[in-house]
């Protein structure tokens, strides 16, 4: 395989950007915290990256939703969206040969693969189920697949929320009632998940870094800290662990997210049950981009992956591939797993009760709406209800 100096970020960013969100096809901030580049030799990076072999034409990545809508405004928005897949793959036995991995057809939810800061993202599933236009054989490395298979969505019938998707993330809407707060953990100055959950959620975000210490432009609680699975000092950087940052949690109420360049696994790996029991929702990017797995890694992996999805429930997961893939087993093997977790109590509402809601807002406002009218026509004082709303109209419209 060929190793990549630098990831680049998933969030495209203007030197001289007006405000934060807009995704800007100017220049790529690299992600390694030992590889900062300038703008320039950045924008050269992106001009070198290529599609990976065996990859189709895809279509550009559409902008993103506002992140001021109300929960209950997107509910109602999110009665549209489709819900959560499940892929059934089956191993078959083969006294003949190397054993074989049977493929289901492409399951129904899944999302169009996107292009998004230089990175190829292409849902889980179609990976799983044959059909995202890798180049692969048919006889997969068992290790391998299980690292996919431990990634793998839960099928509706375990959680089938209405998802709320943003960037490479997901998460079901209920993940947003009863929140204690948010920890966003690397985030290199810029963050598109705290950004989205702060106004979602109604929180402000607590950000962690200890390679980049400039903040973003929204608000936040910054700390030059990174997390690890120990508290110690890392070549004059401080590091703290995730049990004692939840300190005083609630059960079921924090939301977190990790993208700390393979730190994760040490993280994850030594995580008490009692912590993981404090998650509502966890997003993790689980690195491989440093060079081609070997197999002793491919072990870890599939071991973490396997116990935090004993804990929790994914409700989406994608794989990034840039510049050459890794040939692992018979297959481009990915150079990142961003996964989507919620807890149990955090899967709601489903496409049902969308619906619900979406009848009940619409009904109250327009029996409102027709009481009001009701008012004016009769009031002695419809002359003033008629200026004012036309006062009203005329700064809105």
């Amino acid at each position: 395989c060929i190793r990549s100096s630098a990831r680049p970020s998933p969030y495209l960013r203007s030197s001289s950007r007006k405000a934060y969100g807009q995704r800007q096809s100017t220049m790529l901030a690299p992600h390694h915290p030992q590889n900062r580049s300038s703008p320039s030799a950045a924008k050269a990076n992106k001009s070198k990256r290529v599609t990976p072999q065996g990859l189709r034409t895809l279509r550009t990545l559409p902008p993103s939703s506002p992140p001021s809508i109300p929960l209950l405004l997107g509910l109602v928005l999110a009665t549209f969206s489709g819900e959560v897949g499940a892929v059934s793959v089956v191993r078959r036995s083969s006294s003949d040969g190397p054993e074989v991995w049977a493929r289901s057809p492409v399951p129904e939810g899944t999302w169009d693969s996107e292009m998004r800061g230089g990175e190829l993202h292409i849902d889980l599933r179609r990976i799983l189920a044959g059909t995202s236009g890798l180049n692969m054989s048919d006889n997969f490395s068992s290790t391998a697949w299980q690292v996919l298979q431990a990634a793998r969505p839960h099928p509706p019938s375990s959680c089938g929320c209405t998802l709320d998707r943003w960037d490479q993330y997901a998460t079901c809407w209920g993940a947003y009632y009863k929140v204690a707060g948010a920890w966003s953990f690397g985030i290199n100055s810029y963050d598109p998940w705290a950004h989205h959950v702060s106004h979602r959620a109604l929180k402000i975000p607590d950000l962690f870094d200890c390679f980049e210490t400039r903040e973003p432009n929204f608000w936040n609680r910054f700390h030059p800290t990174c997390l690890g699975a120990k508290e110690e000092m890392r070549e004059g950087r401080p590091f703290q662990t995730l049990p004692n940052l939840l300190k005083g949690v609630p059960a079921d109420s924090a939301l977190v997210k990790m993208d700390i360049e393979k730190s994760e696994w040490e993280v994850l790996e030594n995580l008490p049950d009692e912590d993981f029991q404090k998650l509502r929702s966890l997003h993790v990017e689980y690195h491989f981009n440093y060079h081609c797995p070997t197999d002793e890694e491919l072990l870890r992996a599939q071991r973490v992956m396997s116990r935090v999805r004993e804990q929790m429930l994914i409700v989406d997961a994608a794989a990034a591939f840039y510049d050459t893939s890794c040939m692992v087993g018979g297959m481009s093997f990915p150079k990142v797993l961003a996964v989507s977790y919620v807890s149990q109590s955090a899967c709601w509402p489903a496409s049902e009760t969308t619906t619900f809601v979406l009848g009940t807002f619409l009904g109250f406002w327009a029996t409102a709406a027709l009481l009001l009218l009701a008012v004016m026509a009769h009031s002695p004082t419809r002359a003033r209800w008629l200026s004012l709303l036309k006062v009203a109209l005329k700064k809105h419209v």
